[in-house]
């Protein structure tokens, strides 16, 4: 390939930047934590692609809202929610990595409070070998599909941290129970640092993800 091609790179799609953040999202934001800790979790033990534990399933309710706010924020008719899910991630998974979503929006709504727990977005693409990152990603996706492997947990965050170096957050939006966070999915992100051992008391979120309707059977 050419020689821009090892840099790492950033997905033309959408060029306008932009970055929502709405506190007391939820008119009773306890119910809706209670139908997340009563959800069925598992981790993505095929792909490894994300960390933690997302949920089977999220009441048509809550879906609709969600979706409802994401188009008015945006003002954007013809956006589909492509997925959703309540996710828990624990301690054992140290912090989050910067990565993109392949989606027009990526929405997160924090479901208890955290202290450096919450979530950084970049607008800059730091110059970084295409080659390292795509390690960083398979050594993630290893981790993430044995999370109770020790040697895996360590090679993975080593890479990790490296990878994070890289990036200088143009916003650090914290954790706070009921604060919705919705961007442009195309911006590099990163959960900051995980807590807990379990749904009850570890970093817990609703994530949802967005498409154009045309781009949800690509």
């Amino acid at each position: 390939g050419s020689r821009t091609s090892s840099l790492l790179y950033q997905r033309q799609c959408f060029q306008i930047k932009m970055i929502h953040v709405v506190d007391d999202f939820f008119s009773d934001v306890f119910s809706v934590k209670k139908e997340a800790l009563s959800m069925r979790y598992s981790i993505d033990s095929l792909h490894g692609r994300y960390p933690g534990y997302r949920s089977d399933d999220v009441a048509s309710f809550t879906k609709l809202l969600v979706s409802k706010q994401v188009k008015k924020l945006t003002g954007d008719e013809t956006l589909n929610c492509r997925y959703i899910s309540y996710q828990y991630i624990p301690s054992k998974y140290k912090e989050g990595c910067f990565h993109q979503d392949d989606v027009k929006y990526t929405c997160i709504i924090y479901l208890n409070d955290g202290v450096d727990s919450g979530t950084e977005v970049c607008e800059t693409i730091p110059k970084m070998e295409f080659s390292l990152y795509k390690k960083h990603v398979s050594l993630k996706e290893d981790f993430y599909k044995n999370p109770n492997d020790l040697i895996k947990s360590f090679k993975c965050h080593r890479m990790i941290k490296k990878v994070n170096s890289y990036f200088s957050p143009t916003y650090t939006v914290a954790s706070k129970m009921n604060r919705m966070l919705l961007f442009k999915g195309n911006l590099y992100h990163r959960a900051q640092n995980f807590f807990g051992d379990s749904v009850e008391n570890s970093r817990l979120t609703l994530v949802s993800f967005f498409a154009w309707i045309l781009f949800l059977n690509n």
